[in-house]
C-alpha cells in the first residue's frame, strides 16, 4: 500500500489493524483514519463520510460478517467511491456477503481468498478440495464454504495427532504435532506451527473480486508467483 490508508479497527481483530498500522508506519505510510468501533455497529454512514473526507488511497475494514454486510450496504447506498477497499469476510463467506449486499457492491473489493475459493487438490492427507466438495454435496448439503472446510481440516489434524501419538496424553499429542508440522498438506493448505503452537502454514494470498457478468470472479493479485491477474487500481468509478 502506498499513500494514505483509512483503517477501521474492531475488537476481535485487534491484532490485524495494530500490526498493519505498525508495518505501514515503519514503511513511512501514516494512516489518516484509524478508529475502533463496537462490533454491534450496524450503520457506517457517518464513518464512511468521515473517512472519505480524508481522501485515503485505500480503505481497510476489519470486522465480523455482520459488520462487513452493514459496511458494504452503507457503502453502496452512500454514493462514495474509494480507490481501494479491503475486508476479510468476502474471501471466507462470499455467497453470504454477495447474497446480502449484491455483487455490484462487492465489485473490485480486495480480500484474503480461502478454500474453497482457493483449490488445493494435491494433498498428502485427507480429501482434496474437489473430492471434499463432491462428498459434501452428496451428503445433502449445498456447496461448502470456508467454515465447512475449516471444520473438516480440524478433524484431519485431530485424526493425525491420534494416529501419530504413541500414548493418549497431552505431552504425546504435542510431540505428535511437532513431528508432522510442516509436512502435512490438506485441502486447507500447509499445516505448520511455530514455537508457540500457532498455525503459520496457511499463508493466504490477496485477491480482488472482479465483475464477471452478474457474479464475481476471484482474481489472485499477490504474490506474483501465484497471481492469476493484475490488480485494478484505482477502483473504476463507472
Amino acid at each position: 500500500l502506498q499513500g494514505n490508508v483509512g483503517a477501521q479497527n474492531l475488537a476481535y481483530t485487534y491484532t490485524y489493524p495494530t500490526r498493519l498500522k505498525a508495518k505501514l508506519e515503519a514503511a513511512g505510510v501514516n494512516p489518516v483514519y484509524y478508529h475502533a468501533i463496537p462490533t454491534s455497529t450496524s450503520n457506517y454512514a457517518v464513518l464512511l463520510h468521515a473517512i472519505s473526507a480524508q481522501n485515503p488511497d485505500a480503505l481497510i475494514e476489519f470486522g465480523y460478517p455482520n459488520n462487513d454486510i452493514a459496511f458494504f450496504q452503507n457503502l453502496g447506498s452512500s454514493g462514495l467511491k474509494f480507490k481501494m477497499v479491503f475486508t476479510v469476510f468476502p474471501g471466507q463467506l462470499l455467497e453470504l456477503l454477495q447474497g446480502n449486499v449484491g455483487a455490484q457492491n462487492l465489485a473490485y473489493t480486495y480480500t484474503y481468498p480461502t478454500p474453497p475459493l482457493l483449490v488445493y487438490n494435491k494433498v498428502n492427507y485427507g480429501l482434496g478440495m474437489d473430492a471434499f466438495t463432491a462428498a459434501f454435496k452428496a451428503a445433502g448439503h449445498k456447496k461448502p464454504n470456508f467454515l465447512n472446510v475449516a471444520g473438516y481440516n480440524v478433524g484431519l489434524v485431530a485424526q493425525k495427532i491420534l494416529e501419530t501419538a504413541p500414548e493418549f496424553n497431552q505431552l504425546a499429542f504435542r510431540d505428535a504435532v511437532t513431528a508432522f508440522s510442516g509436512k502435512l498438506f490438506t485441502l486447507d493448505g500447509l499445516f505448520r506451527i511455530n514455537a508457540y503452537g500457532a498455525q503459520i502454514g496457511e499463508t493466504l494470498p490477496v485477491a480482488q473480486l472482479v465483475p464477471n457478468g452478474k457474479s464475481l470472479k476471484v482474481v489472485v493479485v499477490w504474490p506474483k508467483n501465484v497471481a492469476t491477474g493484475k490488480a485494478i487500481y484505482p477502483t473504476p468509478t463507472h
